[in-house]
């Protein structure tokens, strides 16, 4: 018989996905993520005021760029593109809305885009400034 055993393997599930094995061939036509910028630097906000960002990417691959995940360290609000999907050569855009309320000093927020891209498969977008009381 071909029966298997069970040797104890748990096989665990990240959306970390492992794109060590593509082929030359798959990376050229793997999708890619390209902002125009990656640092928005407000400048100086009084506290209690918001401020908000638009951030502009082109999928410039050849396949279709899936946006898994977006996260951000900021406690601002992000607003995801309209769609997941976005086709090759397609643009789309990635809203950040930065309130300072309970903030003071220096700023450094990073926002967190997980997609396909094999390059590129977390992009970190950055909101800097300073917050005045």
């Amino acid at each position: 018989g071909n029966s298997v055993s069970d040797g104890g393997i748990t096989i665990t599930a990240t959306i970390e996905e492992d794109f060590s094995n593509l082929t030359p061939y798959e990376k050229a036509n793997a999708p890619r993520i390209e902002f125009n910028e990656t640092v928005f630097n407000f400048g100086h906000l009084k506290k209690g005021e918001a401020i908000d960002k638009e951030f502009v990417f082109e999928n410039t691959g050849k396949r279709d760029l899936v946006i898994r995940k977006i996260s951000s360290s900021c406690g601002c609000t992000t607003v995801s593109p309209s769609s997941d999907i976005i086709k090759p050569g397609e643009s789309s855009s990635l809203k950040v809305n930065f309130d300072s309320r309970g903030k003071n000093g220096r700023q450094n927020k990073a926002i967190t885009i997980i997609t396909n891209d094999p390059e590129n498969h977390k992009s970190i977008l950055w909101v800097k400034g300073e917050v005045e009381s």
